[in-house]
């Protein structure tokens, strides 16, 4: 069965919109590719503290480097922008990333 790596906005969203997100994400990209699709689970449960003087910048390029290394285990990679995603610059990485490495990319847009 193949693996699907889901790129979501997680910035600022709850679990719980997050995971649903996710569950429509998985949906979608089984009805795209007509394969039932195994999802690599993206979402840090426990992510290492950081000090409160440790820059915003550096804590979210600590979470595209960990969802980068869970993507490469991915054959296909679905993700925004969607839902006004261009402040999250994390999302265009990684499906910048996943094109560059000749993943699978299903990119949904605003239209």
């Amino acid at each position: 069965m193949k693996k699907l790596f889901i790129s979501c906005p997680m910035k600022g969203r709850t679990e719980e919109a997050i995971k649903e997100s996710m569950v429509k994400l998985h949906k979608f990209a089984e009805l795209m590719t007509g394969e039932e699709l195994e999802v690599i689970d993206s979402y840090i449960e426990n992510p290492p503290e950081f000090s409160e003087l440790t820059p915003d910048s550096e804590i979210r390029l600590w979470y595209l480097g960990e969802s980068i290394k869970k993507m490469a285990k991915a054959d296909v990679v679905i993700g925004c922008p969607y839902i006004g995603c261009g402040a999250f610059v994390g999302c265009e990485a990684e499906l910048k990333a996943a094109m560059d490495y000749n993943k699978q990319v299903i990119r949904l847009t605003e239209e």
